[in-house]
């Protein structure tokens, strides 16, 4: 081999060798190898910690009754039916459970519930794809950035990142799998394979019908940024040509499925107009003419919010824990902007919080969006790409401390256990399967597998319960064989449901009573009763 030839070839070699942060040289020859090895090691235990940390997270709350009825106990209900190959009505909301929301995705479900029928199948799946951001987020940090020990640091910012741990420990949603899928439809895109892309942001479109405004979002960054110089680092010797065409593509996909499923499927299975933009953005009427109306409505809320210290607030824990580095890249907080400025403009106080599942598929966006603001500020500066990644880890470790809900922080400790627990477990083990139930909120997802499971007081006082102004009929009242609560956690109004049905001794006795827990079974006569 001639000098020249030799020297071609060490030039190739340091071009393919992920330089180290500082000074953007590449590692000595050996050196990278150890950096790469050390750095893909720390992925896979801080991801290991994660999923073992949250997975015992909801392990536990499952099994010491800190999940309830609302959201645990209707998705364990509905994959339950599912699996039975029966109606998926959820007695818990009275409701169709795909009348709800277009949560198609949860029949991917049943055959999971087939093989083991337990919550904990959702709660660990919704952990799981939580987990998988933090591995995109290496692979696009490496790749943009050309470091590994970059790509870790970023990826360690999004396991750290107080929203999404929150999301993953609060009951169960769909939009939790949701941002596994955009995650990896990311990665898809960077890799510039258009088809695998898709196939990820399809199972997210099934989520729910919000879902595709973030997936609209995605489509519209995607367009944006098809001449991002960064975004030419794309596998196969691909162009970044099919990022415009694609992204047009699925962001009017992804509207048009907003709207058909929004506007004409979830009303097709409910009976009636969807009653969620009511319920929580204040819009009236109903129909697509309508939400276009409500526009500078929606805008109004969402500008009041932010101008208030609660909205500064909520915008500071989205922002501050990655240290602002997604301002940096606005294209490609895009796909983040839905769920933000819904959660703002929300007349309901709990999406102007972080502690809720609200922004779980915004945490991927964000992590990215990072990674992208990062590649900006080291493109100009590189020797500011250190200083950057030191502040962002002490940003995200700082946040995830005080905000977050890992099971070492003071705001996310493990459940505890209790004597009471042994009693609530004595009292479900007495309920008969199948048996129509009206329980506790955090004894529902205990008794959920059964056609007619309610959550006290329903269904003699309807509260959370149907469509607005709908009774709770004699019928339904009759049907319940065993109500099982903790009278001294029950509001007034729900105490004094109890009281009435305890005095009836000819229809009721007390089966069960200890510790605080007590279980109410319809007298035979009574239930043989016309």
């Amino acid at each position: 081999m001639t000098a020249a030839g030799s020297g071609g070839a060490r030039t190739a070699t340091r071009r393919r060798r992920p330089p180290l942060l500082h000074g953007g040289q590449a590692a000595p020859a050996g050196g990278r190898t150890s950096v790469e090895v050390w750095c893909r090691i720390g992925l896979v235990a801080a991801v290991a910690i994660f999923l073992a940390a949250f997975g015992a997270k909801v392990w536990l709350a499952q099994a010491r009754f800190a999940t309830h009825g609302f959201d645990v106990g209707i998705f364990d209900q509905a994959a339950w039916l599912l699996s039975r190959l029966r109606d998926p009505y959820s007695t818990v909301t009275h409701l169709p459970f795909f009348g709800d929301h277009a949560s198609y995705l949860l029949v991917a479900f049943a055959p999971l519930y087939r093989l083991w029928a337990d919550p904990r199948v959702l709660l660990l799946a919704q952990v799981a794809f939580l987990a998988v951001p933090a591995v995109v987020v290496y692979r696009i940090a490496v790749r943009r950035l050309r470091s590994e020990a970059a790509g870790l640091v970023l990826a360690l910012a999004y396991l750290a990142y107080p929203a999404m741990q929150w999301a993953a420990v609060f009951e169960f949603h769909l939009e939790t799998i949701a941002a596994g899928c955009i995650a990896l439809a990311y990665l898809a895109a960077e890799e510039g394979r258009p088809r695998l892309m898709v196939a990820w942001l399809v199972p997210a479109l099934l989520a729910k019908e919000d879902v595709a405004l973030v997936v609209a979002g995605f489509g519209v960054m995607l367009a944006l940024t098809a001449g991002d110089p960064a975004g030419g680092r794309v596998g196969s010797g691909a162009g970044t040509g099919w990022r415009r065409r694609w992204g047009w593509w699925v962001a009017a996909g992804a509207l048009a499925w907003f709207a058909v499923v929004t506007f004409a499927l979830v009303p097709l299975v409910l009976g009636a107009p969807s009653r969620h933009l009511q319920r929580s953005y204040g819009v009236s009427g109903n129909g697509l003419g309508a939400l276009v109306a409500a526009v500078p409505t929606v805008g109004g809320n969402a500008l009041r919010t932010l101008a208030s210290a609660q909205g500064a607030r909520y915008l500071a824990l989205v922002l501050l824990p990655l240290a602002a580095l997604p301002l940096a890249a606005w294209r490609w907080l895009l796909p983040a902007l839905p769920p933000l400025l819904l959660n703002l403009a929300s007349v309901h106080q709990t999406q102007h919080e972080i502690t809720y599942q609200y922004l779980a598929t915004a945490s991927p966006v964000l992590a990215v969006a990072a990674v992208a603001g990062t590649a900006w500020l080291a493109a100009r500066r590189r020797r500011l790409l250190a200083p950057a990644l030191a502040v962002l880890l002490l940003t995200s470790a700082v946040a995830s401390a005080s905000f977050g809900a890992a099971p070492w922080t003071r705001q996310g400790r493990l459940p505890a256990d209790s004597p009471v627990h042994d009693a609530r477990r004595a009292a479900v083990a007495r309920v008969a399967p199948d048996a129509p139930v009206s329980a506790g909120r955090d004894l529902v997802p205990h008794l959920a597998h059964r056609t007619v499971i309610y959550e006290f007081p329903n269904p003699w006082r309807a509260v959370n319960w149907g469509l607005q102004g709908d009774p709770a009929t004699p019928a339904e009242q009759a049907s319940v064989r065993f109500v099982v609560v903790e009278p001294g956690v029950l509001s007034p109004p729900d105490r004094a449901v109890l009281d009435r049905l305890r005095a009836d001794q000819g229809t009721w006795r007390t089966a069960f009573d200890q510790r605080g827990i007590l279980m109410l079974e319809r007298r035979t006569s009574a239930a043989a009763a016309p």
